[in-house]
């Protein structure tokens, strides 16, 4: 199961993987790869047709979006193992991806600016959809559909989509053709 993977795999202050720098797509592929008993190598990254961009954003467009209505009254259901993606709001590309370990806890690699805890630039850490996210007042009925950065110099809207496990392992095996 791929939420059995999601762990960091990178000791502190380290911010490359075997000369890759760990990203948050580069972490959630390194993960899919072991669960679908694939060595993760730098010739395997650089093997997924169209790049990790890519493959993050048709990860993203293969799954549902999560709104903050559905999430607060607990009919959010996000099993453990879905891929979670900030997707721009004109869907053109995504701006992260995280996995679901448990509940509404994601696990992820360079999680600055996406949640109201803090995480580390290049670094795992996890953090609560329920409560970590900075949802985009808006009037109805378009209220809290959107997430917004917490970065301190700008914020952008991003939509959040989750894609479950096998949909998502689907993706990557089709990206190495």
């Amino acid at each position: 199961m791929l939420q059995n993977h999601v762990q960091a795999f990178t000791v502190p202050p380290a911010k490359t993987w075997n000369g890759i720098t760990t990203s948050c797509f580069m972490a959630v592929t390194y993960w899919m790869m072991l669960d679908l008993s694939m060595k993760p190598t730098a010739n395997s990254f650089a093997s997924v047709k169209g790049g990790l961009t890519i493959l993050l954003k048709n990860i993203g467009l293969a799954g549902s979006r999560i709104v903050q209505p559905n999430v607060e009254t607990g009919n959010v259901k996000l099993p453990a193992g879905s891929v979670i993606v900030f997707m721009a709001t004109n869907l053109a590309q995504a701006g992260h991806a995280c996995v679901i370990k448990n509940g509404l806890v994601v696990g992820g690699y360079n999680q600055t600016n996406w949640f109201s805890t803090p995480g580390a630039e290049a670094q795992y850490s996890e953090h609560n959809l329920g409560t970590d996210l900075a949802w985009v007042d808006r009037t109805s009925p378009l209220t809290r559909r959107r997430v917004q950065t917490t970065g301190e110099l700008s914020t952008t809207d991003y939509y959040l989509y989750a894609t479950p496990q096998d949909v998502a392992l689907k993706q990557l095996r089709d990206a190495f053709g």
